[in-house]
């Protein structure tokens, strides 16, 4: 995969180690695996973005995979209120 100096990082290569594009990404591939450890290292501080659709994944499991760089909301309560029926499940 290219290295592109000064270009950003691709992220799909970043949690993969793989890319589709190959040699036609126009971003950076970091031989380096250690650099990919310190981007998951700070992806621990996820993004508030007030207005913007909460993240799915991040409110089912508490963790995104996408890290800093997703483009969705997460809260720090991410505690949903769902109304319950009489069996203790969610209602729709």
């Amino acid at each position: 995969f290219p290295e592109r100096p000064g270009a950003l990082d691709c992220s799909y290569f970043l949690r993969t180690g793989t890319c589709a594009y190959g040699r036609n990404c126009r971003y950076n591939h970091p031989r380096s695996r250690n650099h990919v450890s310190v981007l998951r290292e700070a992806a621990d501080e996820l993004p508030e973005r007030p207005g913007a659709i909460d993240c799915a994944y991040y409110l089912r499991t508490g963790f995104c995979k996408y890290g800093g760089g997703c483009k969705y909301n997460h809260p720090k309560n991410r505690h949903v209120d769902v109304p319950m029926n009489a069996l203790g499940l969610p209602m729709r």
